[in-house]
């Protein structure tokens, strides 16, 4: 039984009687009790998008009221002496006061009345806090019944709880404190606030942790109150990491803007012309901050920059010989994205000055942010931006529409910034838990990366099986959001452990412009390759040139290692409206052991895959399997199309 809402409408010795319309009887009982729940309106507590990436919102709360009920009820079966029968008339009515005030808290909370929301948790507490009394009275009983110490372990978690609901709902009133326009954050002694808030999320983390920890002593349960018990820890650890995103979201704040003068190099990145950290470099700007507030933000053609580095780095072979000198437009080369921020924030370097960090942006992200403030005029340029306009009227404006004697194809978004930013003024505070989730939903799928942080896009380390799809666009065609692209895995496991992969990978193109992409592929370092088909039968330069310097980065690369992993590179040239497939078969360095893990990386920004794994452990049983794949006809298979890394793992035992 699942126990949401409740209507306490009949409270009944062995019988149940259909609910009453939302009245809530203290008749209480001695004996078995049956509560008949109702089915809530919004059923699910919880708005779970895909694993680790969540949606910023109070629901986590919503399951947890039923706790403190669960606790009680467990008593009801124990009846161990007069004493206990005698008080439970008491703690029943306690547990439904404490129910009734944590429902509302959470609809306060739901609401986003953080006021509200924090007295009706703190009410809750006082509740909570004589029902422990009160259970403490039978501590010598605990010695003797797991019932009863079931039952106080359920109210020590449902106490911590709701001490966790008041403090993040306390910690959750900053957000109508924030204020931003083109001067940066205007909120007075917001890093200050900040911190404290930091610490007050801390404690709410730890509080989570403590529940949890009460929940798994809740050991001797009855059957009927057994799903509840099982949702209350699901939702606690999803309430868990949810705060931990915040508190990271928050580290990054601080860490960005938190004290001193910065600078930032800023990067655009076109996903219409695919590289390997999202896309083609057609702007880049400087962003100077100084405790929140903005000194100067201006961007440029990243042409104009690299027109005046002097700089002679010899460019990636793959482009040579086009393009024989390496410039801004192209550092972003690499699948690690530390390694490109370095070589970025290198070159700014020696063409115009030094920079702390480097924050990359894709178009999706303006346009996340065009959904939320509404349309943005743009009077002098005639046009009105919008969510479903955005990169068409950027690319027309950058590239076509613009005045060719000032010669300044980026002042179109020069001058949007300011404007853009001047709009986020005006959000409704209640829009600032939705702003926090698309800042999270875009750093998780990497349409922003941020160097140096925890948001850096880089390379996942793993000492198991990985796998990761890097397409660079050299071509200059802007198709890639049209490409579509299928990727198949097919691990074969051999009675010695050893791993066979064979990798294809499939690539359509719809449009009617050729789309000529360097493909890397990456694997567990030392992979051996076996065989390889299908690829387009062109030559790989090295990347050096005559009286160019060679970048000790990309001679690496040009060895097949990035990133402590083995790349296999090809090229796949795809003409108009034609697909090709390319098949890999390679060896792991490893073999499987007692288990076997697999890590798929997304490149950053890229459009969805659509991805499958076959496992083949012939020879071998699997014990236990992670969420994800299933067992089918002996092997294991994973499907996936998401946004976001994929990852799973199963546990071996030899037949």
């Amino acid at each position: 039984m699942r126990l949401n809402r409740l209507d306490i409408g009949s409270i009944r010795k062995k019988e149940v009687i259909k609910p009453k319309a939302a009245k809530v009887l203290r008749e209480v009982l001695h004996a078995d009790l049956i509560l008949v729940a109702r089915n809530p309106k919004n059923p699910e507590p919880f708005a779970w998008v895909r694993k680790q990436e969540y949606v910023f919102s109070p629901k986590p709360l919503m399951s947890f009221a039923t706790i403190c009920l669960t606790a009680i009820l467990v008593l009801q079966s124990v009846s161990l002496s007069a004493n206990l029968i005698g008080s439970e008339q008491r703690i029943l009515g306690m547990a439904v006061s404490a129910y009734e005030d944590l429902a509302l808290a959470q609809d306060d909370l739901k609401g986003q009345d953080f006021t509200d929301a924090q007295l009706g948790f703190e009410k809750a507490q006082l509740q909570l806090d004589e029902i422990a009394g009160q259970l403490n009275q039978f501590n010598p009983l605990s010695l003797l019944s797991s019932k009863v110490r079931s039952a106080q372990a359920l109210t020590s978690a449902a106490l911590n709880i709701a001490d966790a609901g008041g403090k993040l709902s306390s910690g959750m009133q900053i957000l109508s404190q924030i204020k931003v326009s083109s001067r940066g954050v205007e909120t007075p002694d917001f890093n200050a606030e900040l911190l404290q808030n930091r610490k007050q999320l801390s404690e709410v983390y730890n509080l989570t942790a403590e529940a949890l920890e009460s929940l798994e002593k809740a050991a001797d349960i009855p059957p009927e109150f057994a799903e509840n018990v099982q949702t209350a820890k699901t939702e606690t650890k999803k309430l868990q990491l949810l705060v931990k995103q915040l508190i990271s979201l928050e580290d990054l704040y601080l860490s960005l803007f938190g004290s001193g003068s910065k600078d930032y190099l800023l990067i655009f990145q076109n996903l219409d012309e695919a590289r390997a950290n999202g896309g083609f470099i057609g702007s880049y700007g400087v962003l100077k901050v100084d405790g929140g507030q903005i000194e100067k933000l201006n961007i440029r053609s990243v042409y104009d920059f690299d027109g005046s580095l002097t700089l002679n780095l010899a460019a990636p072979g793959a482009m040579q010989p086009d393009i024989v000198k390496w410039g801004l437009r192209d550092a972003n080369w690499f699948a690690d994205f530390p390694t490109s921020a370095r070589k970025m924030m290198y070159l700014f370097e020696k063409g115009s000055q030094t920079v702390d960090g480097v924050i990359s942006l894709t178009p999706i992200v303006f346009e996340d942010i065009l959904r939320m403030t509404g349309p943005v005029a743009m009077p002098q340029y005639g046009v009105i931006l919008t969510d479903q306009n955005f990169q068409e009227v950027v690319q027309r404006k950058t590239s076509i529409e613009f005045d060719r004697k000032l010669n300044e194809p980026k002042k179109f978004l020069d001058d949007l910034a300011p404007v853009l930013l001047n709009k986020l003024i005006d959000l409704d505070p209640g829009s600032w838990l939705e702003m926090l989730n698309l800042l999270q939903r875009n750093l998780a799928r990497r349409q922003i990366i941020i160097y140096p942080s925890e948001f850096d896009g880089r390379i996942l380390s793993t000492d198991k099986d990985f796998l990761s799809i890097i397409n660079s666009n050299v071509s200059g065609t802007k198709t890639d959001l049209e490409i579509e692209q299928e990727a198949m895995l097919e691990s074969n496991l051999s009675a010695d452990g050893a791993i066979i992969n064979t990798f294809t990978l499939t690539r359509s193109n719809p449009t009617n412009e050729t789309n000529k992409a360097f493909v890397r592929v990456l694997v567990p370092k030392n992979s051996t390759l076996l065989s390889i088909a299908g690829n387009d039968d062109l030559p790989i330069r090295k990347s050096q040139a005559s009286g160019f310097i060679t970048d000790p980065d990309l001679a690496a690369l040009d060895n097949g290692v990035e990133a402590d992993k083995t790349q296999f590179a090809f090229w796949l040239n795809l003409p108009p409206n034609s697909a090709k497939t390319v098949k890999l078969t390679y060896t792991l360095p490893f073999r499987a052991g007692i288990s076997y893990s697999f890590l798929f990386q997304k490149q950053p920004a890229a459009k969805p895959i659509k991805f499958s794994s076959e496992f083949n452990a012939s020879g071998f049983t699997p014990v236990w399997l992670s969420s994800g794949p299933r067992l089918f006809e002996g092997k294991i298979e994973f499907h996936s199309e998401s946004l976001t890394d994929d990852f799973w793992s199963v546990v071996l035992e030899k037949q």
